[in-house]
């Protein structure tokens, strides 16, 4: 389910004897925008519902980035 709701993210259970985490790497390359935004390269979470809630995050950080650096009309000064 993480997997195809979150397409742009290389999503792994990883168990070890202490027991088990799940990580996500984003599969895109950063942008200074969504660095600034918050947006980070790896994440890591003990349960997979963790790690859901914080790709949603991650998700609307990086939306928000992008929604930053549309082109600006001519003229028109940054917020």
């Amino acid at each position: 389910m993480l997997r195809t709701t979150y397409p742009g993210w290389e999503i792994h259970r990883v168990v070890h004897a202490a027991g088990e985490r799940w990580t996500a790497t984003i599969r895109r390359p950063l942008t200074a925008e969504m660095v600034a935004a918050g947006v980070v390269r790896d994440v890591s979470q003990p349960d997979a519902s963790s790690l859901a809630s914080t790709l949603a995050h991650q998700a609307f950080l990086v939306h928000n980035a992008r929604a930053c650096t549309w082109p600006r009309p001519v003229g028109a000064r940054p917020a």
